[in-house]
């Protein structure tokens, strides 16, 4: 049986797949002396669950939203100015 989108479910398996990518980075860190490596795919795994949560609250807002408004109202830093 599939899990509808937007289940705790789904956001269970959607973020254990998620970590399973970070300890994979950060063994292959370890291993490569490396602190950086894999740095963007870290940065752009952590922005997808942030993105996900963001709309998933916005689009279904419960009591917890109103704590949460700040959190997910970060913005994303600008490139800087050349």
């Amino acid at each position: 049986m599939r899990t509808p989108p937007g289940s705790y479910e789904e956001l269970r398996r959607r973020l254990a797949r998620a970590v399973a990518v970070l300890e994979r980075l950060e063994s292959r860190r370890q291993v490569s002396g490396d602190p950086h490596l894999g740095s963007n795919i870290e940065r752009l795994a952590v922005q997808r669950e942030l993105d996900e949560l963001t709309a998933e609250i916005r689009a279904h807002p419960g009591p917890l939203a109103r704590f949460l408004t700040p959190v997910v109202g970060v913005r994303r830093r600008r490139p800087p100015e050349s």
